[in-house]
This record gives C-alpha cells, sequence and structure tokens, in this order.
C-alpha cells in the first residue's frame, strides 16, 4: 500500500514552539495521533505539502522517534527540525536565525576521564553530516539574489518592530550583560547537537572541536539518525534563545 507523502516534515520539540508554528502555518487537516500532535499545515498555494508534528519531548533521542514514527505512516522528501538553540559565538545575537550547514552530533563517541589531578575530563569524536546544499544555498540566495532581498529586508524590518513590541526594554544578554534586542539576521552555519549546556567550559570544549561551530542545540542528531538510511535529506533552522550561559535561566 503506497504512503501518502508530504514534502516536507516539520519537527517541533517544544509545545510553546508549536503555538507559534501553528500562528504561521495553520492547520489544514488534524492528523494527530494517540499520543503526538500533528497536521498539515496549510502552505497557500506553493505547490507543496507539510506535516507539522510536536515531539513528545525535547532531545535527540524524543526527535529521533518522531522522525520514526511519522515514517512508519507517511513518506516525505525533506525533514526540517525548528526551534530555539543557544549561541556560541559573537556571530549571533539574541534573536538571531541559523540554518545548519554542516551538523556535529556530540552525543555518541564521547569518553570521560579523569585528569592526573582527579578533575573530570570530556573527550569528544563527533560525527560530522552535511546538509543538503542546494536547500542551504537556496536559503543563502534570499539575502543575495536582488529579486529576493527585499523580502528578507522586509523580514528583518518585520521581526525588529515585534522585537521592539515585545522587548521594549534591554535584556539580559551573553555574560549577563544587558543587551537591545535588534534587527535579526539570517546565517548559514555549522551546528553542534551536543547536551543542554549553560557551561562556559563545556562550551568552549565543544568549540575547541571547531571553531566555525555557532550554535548549541539537542535535536537534529536525531532527526539525522533517522533520515540517513532512509536517504532523505534534513536540516536544522533555530532562533537563538539564549547564549548558552549562566545568564539562560534569566532570559
Amino acid at each position: 500500500m503506497t504512503k501518502r507523502f508530504f514534502d516536507i516534515l516539520l519537527v517541533i520539540p517544544l509545545e510553546e514552539e508549536l503555538l507559534e508554528v501553528q500562528k504561521v502555518f495553520p492547520e489544514k487537516e488534524d492528523l494527530t495521533s494517540t499520543i503526538v500532535r500533528r497536521y498539515e499545515a496549510q502552505l497557500g498555494d506553493c505547490g507543496l505539502t507539510m506535516l507539522v508534528v510536536q515531539q513528545e519531548e525535547m532531545g535527540r533521542k524524543s526527535a529521533q522517534d518522531a522522525v520514526e514514527a511519522a515514517f512508519d505512516e507517511y513518506d516525505f522528501g525533506f525533514v526540517i527540525c525548528l526551534g530555539i538553540a543557544g549561541s556560541l559565538a559573537e556571530d549571533l545575537r539574541l534573536c538571531d536565525v541559523c540554518y545548519s550547514e554542516y551538523v556535529d552530533d556530540f552525543y555518541d563517541n564521547t569518553k570521560a576521564q579523569e585528569t592526573k589531578d582527579g578533575e573530570l575530563e570530556i573527550r569528544f569524536s563527533p560525527n560530522h553530516t552535511k546538509c543538503h546544499a542546494p536547500v542551504v544555498a537556496a536559503m543563502n540566495f534570499v539575502r543575495t539574489v536582488p529579486s529576493l532581498q527585499d523580502l528578507h529586508a522586509d523580514w528583518q524590518l518585520e521581526r525588529e518592530a515585534l522585537a521592539a513590541q515585545m522587548f521594549p526594554t534591554e535584556v539580559v544578554g551573553r555574560d549577563g550583560k544587558m543587551e537591545k534586542i535588534g534587527q535579526p539576521k539570517s546565517k548559514h552555519c555549522k551546528v553542534a547537537c551536543a547536551a543542554v549546556s549553560k557551561s562556559p567550559k563545556y562550551n568552549n570544549k565543544i568549540r575547541d572541536t571547531d571553531r566555525k561551530l555557532l550554535a548549541i542545540e539537542t535535536e537534529i542528531g536525531g532527526v539525522l539518525a533517522a533520515v540517513n538510511r532512509r536517504k532523505v535529506h534534513a536540516l536544522t533552522i533555530r532562533g537563538i534563545s539564549d547564549y548558552a550561559d549562566h545568564a539562560k535561566d534569566q532570559l
């Protein structure tokens, strides 16, 4: 029996993220299972179809389970993991948007040992994945192709106005310093899939493996594990919500 096909599977980790997605991509058909919220989204007349699925909970394992379960019932042309991330570098500030050109998955092949001084030391050997170049390039084109640049500029102005409305005063930023939410930028980058972090030492350890790692999140490794054997491409799109440091709980 032929499975129903969707061009895109959009995986959402958190309920608060899903509620925002539903404002932009409202429901066309409810396909919720007994335990997982999912629906076909309205995409206008673009000619594409998309199934939106919320994970049971956040994290790599739940992301993999959500994708595996979706593929048990449907087929997909592309998978996107959408949510928030922590910034690991000055290149990405609060409310910027990044998307993965490469993914380094730190969950597997990690070794913990004690040093001669009795300190805990973590050694990483991440799995490296290059995301689908044509899709990443197409997303980059919105900033460089003249016929698309106005659309990107309009998006920046809209988001800046919304930020001014939601955050009229400064918020807690990097290292606890106050900062003003300004006009966001979008950027392709290398993304780390790793444990939730607010430890500068842990973050630096990750950055030491590759200085081009700019953001850290917890799900895309599971998504890639689910799609790789199916020969389907995936990437993650993330809004920067914090700087993965001790100040993140104050945001």
